[in-house]
């Protein structure tokens, strides 16, 4: 399992409750929602296209994917399909899962260079955690608290630029989820 050491410090983190104005409760980097998101649901989501509908960050995140690092967050089915993203506002860097896509997981870099994670045979409940973490050798994925799988990198990957949530992957219209909390952390955990 991954869990929280000492070695790792959070950074960040966002929890989602009735969809309001959201703050870090570890750093400075608050969210604001922009566009009509659903009511009454302790999770960050819309159905359907994410371009004008969604979180945005007071200021990027920067995520070296060359230096050790964890992510964690969860995420909510919604409808049909599934799906969550944390993305920046051109679309080119994101991170995305969804289950209608072949890689299940992936992480895509300011040089267009992606890591993707295989998640064939997770079964996508109403709430699923994950944990990506890189100790400067290996990205691993977790999902609820068991080893998933190893990334596998196309290219060397470089800063992930990350400033706003959103429920769908910004270009498809399609896919719909929730993200209920979002932590970042400066080292791998263990």
């Amino acid at each position: 399992q991954a869990i929280e050491t000492a070695k790792a410090k959070m950074t960040h983190e966002w929890t989602f409750t009735n969809n309001t104005d959201l703050n870090d409760s570890v750093g400075s980097n608050d969210v604001t929602l922009v566009g009509a998101f659903d009511t009454g649901v302790d999770y960050l989501s819309k159905d359907g296209i994410g371009t004008s509908i969604y979180a945005q960050l007071d200021s990027t995140i920067n995520i070296d994917m060359t230096q050790p690092f964890s992510l964690s967050f969860g995420m909510i089915k919604d409808g049909d399909d599934f799906n969550g993203a944390l993305v920046d506002s051109s679309d080119t860097n994101f991170i995305v899962v969804g289950t209608t896509t072949s890689w299940g997981l992936r992480m895509r870099s300011s040089t267009g260079n992606e890591v993707d994670f295989d998640i064939t045979g997770v079964t996508i409940t109403d709430m699923n955690h994950y944990v990506i973490t890189y100790d400067g050798v290996t990205y691993k994925l977790y999902i609820d608290g068991n080893f998933k799988s190893n990334g596998v990198a196309n290219g060397i990957p470089a800063t992930i630029v990350l400033d706003r949530f959103c429920g769908g992957y910004l270009s498809s219209t399609n896919l719909e989820g929730g993200i209920t909390y979002v932590r970042t952390f400066d080292d791998s955990l263990t």
